[in-house]
């Protein structure tokens, strides 16, 4: 098993750190048996769990969320084409489709939620700011940049 120094898919050659890939296979070891962690969305611990995998998920308190977006273009060619696409995106029915295909937690609450899928009250999530977060955006970037790339 590579340390966490080596990647797994270069033979096991030291390797410089990599904060990315350390995150997702890091080790703990306790009582002389090795433990698997890592960082990954709750919808393919899910998936992972259907299909027989013994994955279990641990989400913190004050997490967050995958902040996704579905918008219509400004003097788009067809407006009304476009509300009825997000209409019908955000509807229940919808919803239900697509997270009985991903795992997804539906942000409709009328949408049915799979089995083994989570719902959206079992997280304590953080109270989302969209207007903060767009102010302190070119901060995060910087700050992502500095630790990731």
């Amino acid at each position: 098993m590579p340390t966490p120094h080596q990647h797994p898919h270069d033979g096991g050659h030291p390797l410089e750190p990599d904060p990315m890939w350390f995150h997702h296979e890091a080790l703990l070891y306790e009582d002389e048996r090795e433990y698997a962690i890592g960082v990954a969305y709750v919808h393919a611990l899910a998936r992972y769990r259907a299909d027989g995998f013994p994955v279990s998920t641990v989400v913190p308190p004050d997490t967050v969320g995958e902040v996704g977006a579905l918008a219509i273009i400004a003097n788009g060619p067809n407006p009304e084409g476009a509300r009825a696409f997000v209409d019908f995106v955000l509807s229940a029915e919808a919803q239900t489709a697509f997270a009985a295909q991903s795992f997804t937690t539906p942000l409709n609450p009328d949408a049915a939620v799979p089995e083994g899928a989570p719902p959206r009250d079992s997280f304590d999530m953080i109270d989302y700011d969209a207007e903060l977060a767009g102010e302190q955006r070119d901060e995060v970037l910087l700050r992502w940049q500095q630790v990731v790339d």
